[in-house]
C-alpha cells in the first residue's frame, strides 16, 4: 500500500507541475508551454487551496485541489459539496496510485473539516479517471458539454455523498 502526505503547494511544486506533459489523449491537460506568474499565483491561490502529492520516499508525485479550481466552467454546482481534483505526475499515471491518492485525499479532508459530499469532473474520454473514482464510490451525476478550441469536449460530473 502507497502511503502518501500532503502540503500545501509552494511555487516550486508549481513550476515543477507546470513541466509536466502528458502523451495523447492526456495531453488534453498539458498546460501551455510558456509558464506565466498568472499561471503560478492561481495554483498557489487560497480562494482554491492546492496541495502537492508526495509517496513514502518523499517524491512528489501529485497535486490535488479543492474548490472552483476543480470545476469547469459550464458545469452545474448549485449544489453544495467539496469540488475535488486530482493531477498526478505523468509517469506516476496508469499504475493504481489514483485510487489511493483520491482515498487519501478524502480522508486528509475529513480530518481537517468533518466529513461532506465529495464531487469531481472529468472529461468523458479519461475512463481511467472515471474508473477510479467509480470505484471509491462516487456515482455520475450529470454530463455536459464545452467547447475548447472549437472542439467539443463532455465532461461527467461524478459525486460521493457524506458519509
Amino acid at each position: 500500500m502507497v502511503t502518501v502526505r500532503f502540503i500545501r503547494l509552494t511555487e516550486p511544486m508549481a513550476m515543477e507541475a507546470l513541466t509536466w506533459r502528458y502523451p495523447p489523449p492526456f495531453d488534453f491537460y498539458n498546460p501551455p508551454d510558456e509558464i506565466t506568474p498568472e499561471m503560478i499565483a492561481a495554483l498557489l491561490s487560497d480562494v482554491s487551496p492546492q496541495f502537492g502529492v508526495f509517496d513514502e520516499q518523499d517524491r512528489f508525485i501529485g497535486i490535488v485541489s479543492i474548490g472552483i479550481d476543480a470545476q469547469v466552467p459550464g458545469g452545474d454546482y448549485a449544489e453544495p459539496a467539496t469540488d475535488i481534483g486530482i493531477g498526478l505526475r505523468p509517469d506516476a499515471c496508469g499504475r493504481g496510485l489514483g485510487r489511493r491518492v483520491i482515498a487519501a485525499f478524502m480522508a486528509f479532508l475529513e480530518d481537517q473539516h468533518g466529513t461532506g459530499t465529495y464531487r469531481a469532473t472529468i472529461a468523458d474520454f479519461n475512463q481511467r479517471s472515471l474508473k477510479t473514482f467509480l470505484a471509491l464510490g462516487f456515482t455520475e451525476t450529470t454530463r455536459f458539454t464545452t467547447n475548447r478550441d472549437e472542439t467539443p469536449q463532455e465532461w461527467v460530473i461524478v459525486q460521493k455523498p457524506a458519509s
